[in-house]
């Protein structure tokens, strides 16, 4: 049995845009040859497709949503389990989901 690799909305647009570094765009690649092979499976979640279609570039969100297709979803998806706030008062807060995993 192969292992997971969650594909986010950042690997997911660069997957179509090409837009990473040398070093980040090796990576991906090396990501699509082992899901290739059958070593792994990529996987990716509901999230990812509701994000694509807020993509403002119409030309570009067709393409996202095309290669979205490609990555099978899971049917379920991650739940919000908590929010933590770190308050730096004048200066803003910082808010950190606590959620389960895929």
């Amino acid at each position: 049995m192969s292992s997971a690799c969650t594909y986010d909305t950042v690997i997911m647009s660069a997957r179509t845009k090409k837009d990473l570094p040398p070093e980040e765009t090796a990576a991906v690649a090396l990501i699509e040859i082992l899901h290739e092979e059958k070593r792994i499976k990529r996987i990716s979640s509901k999230m990812t497709k509701i994000e694509q279609m807020r993509w403002t570039d119409v030309v570009e969100r067709a393409a996202l949503l095309e290669d979205t297709d490609t990555v099978s979803m899971v049917q379920r998806d991650h739940r919000v389990l908590e929010i933590s706030t770190l308050d730096y008062r004048r200066r803003g807060f910082t808010a950190v989901p606590s959620s389960t995993t895929l």
